[in-house]
């Protein structure tokens, strides 16, 4: 039996690459820095012996390029190019025997978006010849761009067209001091670098008010004056110190708010606020206070004999429905965060947060004497009082001369003082102090006491909503009585929580 005995030669074969594709399925290679765009190299022939490739990047600050899978086979591959910067650069991929293809990709900057945060104010009034304040807006850039502001003028309610306001390109724009009497409109237009789309704010509308005596009324009963700025709290000042009788019995209604701080350390020599109703001149009109608040009292006055937002009320004048706060430091006598001193006035619905220093007597919270026949109903004192004299008290010094009464009053603020000192008053001298509570550090009120609503009533106090029934218990921090009319409270007294 023959064997046959075969000898097979294989010879090795191997399959080129014949090109190398990069495909971008997303058909656009323009990006935005930090955006990622997937795409795919494809190797042809499909089986391919050495589908090994490198890629790169012709400036790694446009844009970079990594392969996804590490495995070199089936001919496609997927890969990642990460935009780093804007401008245009290539992406080749190339195969170990020098087959290559490439694409463009183009990186565009980021534009930045501008987000006004804080508009100007709606509306803002102001009186011609006394012009202060400004308009403020703030805005909010992406992509570390830099903020640019341009404020413009319009003829009405409306933030298209309009007209650059020259040298007013920061945040805050100043109103002009030289505004005549009229209606003004202006916005402002943020831009930023960037190529940023600029943004408009909202209009921002400023009345000036004619430079009168008053902003409206005729002084009746009826139609009141009416004081809108502190130029005109004042003007009214003034014309009932020099005498002018066509003032002063007459009625005065507060439209606002008022601050009186321009009226303060630099007015007057330093000495501050000049009171209306000083010796010789006293208010006898009757104004209301409408629920508004005059701050920013400041007084330091050697000089003056009764001193307060008021100096002297006397008969027939009348203070309703007001809040005063600030300072008053004075050397001499008769000193009241509202008035020096009642004679023969009414005081009804008031507060006072006034911090009184004085070197003399008759010194109140609210009113420094009270005398022949004046009457206060619904009032309180939260500030300070300091009398260096006699007759000091937390709401009023002293009540004297003729039948004058305090109704439903109550002080919490420290009182200090040389002889005749009370919580509530110094010295009762004649006339009546009914339900009225001290409620001043060094009380006798225990805090438990004082935060009991049968402990009041149980003295005849009346709850209610009502002239009749003035009282309520506050609420929140506030634990201690309060007035039916108030709205909010003061603090609550450390030494009674």
């Amino acid at each position: 039996m023959m064997i046959a005995t075969f000898s097979c030669i294989v010879d090795d074969i191997t399959v080129k690459t014949d090109s190398i594709t990069i495909e971008n399925p997303a058909g656009s290679a323009t990006m935005k820095i930090g955006e990622t765009l997937n795409a795919t190299v494809t190797i042809a022939p499909v089986n391919a012996t050495d589908q090994t490739f490198t890629l790169k990047s012709s400036d790694g600050a446009v844009a970079t390029v990594v392969k996804k899978n590490s495995d070199q086979c089936c001919g496609v591959y997927d890969i990642t190019i990460t935009a780093a910067g804007a401008g245009t650069c290539n992406i080749s991929a190339e195969t170990s025997n020098g087959k290559s293809h490439s694409i463009a990709v183009t990186v565009q900057a980021n534009i930045p978006v501008i987000t006004i945060t804080t508009q100007p104010a709606a509306t803002t009034s102001v009186t011609a010849g006394s012009i202060t304040g400004s308009l403020t807006v703030a805005a909010s850039v992406t992509e570390g761009a830099t903020l640019s502001y341009q404020w413009h003028s319009n003829t009405s309610v409306g933030n298209t067209g309009g007209t650059v306001v020259t040298g007013a390109t920061g945040a805050s724009f100043t109103i002009p001091a030289s505004l005549a009497a009229g209606t003004y409109y202006y916005f402002c237009e943020v831009g930023a670098t960037g190529g940023a789309a600029s943004v408009r704010s909202n209009v921002a509308i400023v009345t000036v008010e004619a430079d009168t005596d008053f902003c409206g009324g005729s002084g009746t009963s009826d139609n009141p004056y009416l004081i809108c700025t502190a130029k005109q709290l004042a003007k009214l000042a003034e014309l009932v110190n020099s005498g002018t009788e066509e003032y002063n019995d007459k009625y005065y209604k507060l439209v606002n708010d008022i601050d009186i701080s321009a009226y303060g350390a630099t007015w007057n020599d330093g000495k501050g606020w000049i009171p209306f109703g000083v010796e010789g001149t006293p208010f006898v009109g009757n104004f209301n206070g409408n629920g508004k608040i005059v701050s920013g009292l400041y007084i330091n006055n050697t000089t003056l004999r009764a001193v307060g937002l008021f100096g002297n009320v006397n008969t027939g004048g009348i203070v309703y429905n007001l809040g005063v706060e600030g300072a008053i430091t004075t050397n001499g006598s008769y000193a009241g965060g509202v008035s020096g001193a009642f004679n023969g006035g009414s005081i009804i619905n008031c507060y006072a947060n006034v911090d009184v220093i004085a070197s003399g007597s008759y010194i109140g919270g609210v009113v420094g004497e009270f005398i022949l026949g004046s009457t206060m109903i619904n009032c309180y004192s939260t500030g300070s009082v300091h009398g260096s004299g006699s007759f000091v008290g937390g709401v009023a010094g002293d009540i004297q001369h003729g039948n004058s009464s305090i109704s439903n009053c109550y002080a919490t603020g420290a009182v200090t003082g040389g002889s005749y000192v009370g919580g509530v008053i110094g010295r009762i001298w004649s006339g009546s102090v009914t339900n009225c509570a001290a409620l001043n550090p060094g009380t006798a009120i225990t805090p438990a006491q004082a935060k009991d609503q049968d402990f009041y009533e149980d003295m005849g106090w009346k709850f209610g909503t009502n002239d009749d029934n003035p009282w309520q218990m506050g609420t929140g921090e506030y634990k201690l009585p309060a007035l039916y009319w108030q709205t909010s409270f003061p603090e609550m007294p450390e030494h009674l929580e």
